[in-house]
C-alpha cells in the first residue's frame, strides 16, 4: 500500500492498531456517474454506522464508523474508542 494514500474508510481506532486490510478512496467517483450510481455506491460501500461507545472517543466528530456488513459479520467489538 502507498503508504501515501490517504485511508478513507476505517476508524482510527482500527487503524492505529495497524489493520489496513480494508481501505477506499474516492477516485472512482466520477462526474460522469448518475444518481444510480452514487446510490448503489453507497449502499455497497459506505453504508456506516458506529457503536454507542463511540460517543466518548476523541475522534467520534470525524469517524464515519464502519461499514454495517463488517459489523453484522464481526460485531461492534472490533470498535475500541479512544479516550483522551
Amino acid at each position: 500500500m502507498n503508504s501515501k494514500q490517504e485511508i478513507v474508510n476505517i476508524p482510527l481506532c482500527i487503524r492505529q492498531k495497524n489493520n489496513y486490510l480494508l481501505y477506499e478512496n474516492y477516485l472512482d467517483i466520477k462526474e460522469s456517474n448518475t444518481l444510480e450510481d452514487y446510490t448503489k455506491k453507497y449502499i455497497s460501500d459506505l453504508y456506516r454506522i458506529k457503536s454507542l461507545r463511540c460517543r466518548k472517543c476523541v475522534y467520534n466528530k470525524r469517524c464515519e464508523g464502519l461499514h454495517i456488513n463488517f459489523i453484522r459479520a464481526y460485531g461492534f467489538k472490533v470498535l475500541d474508542p479512544i479516550i483522551g
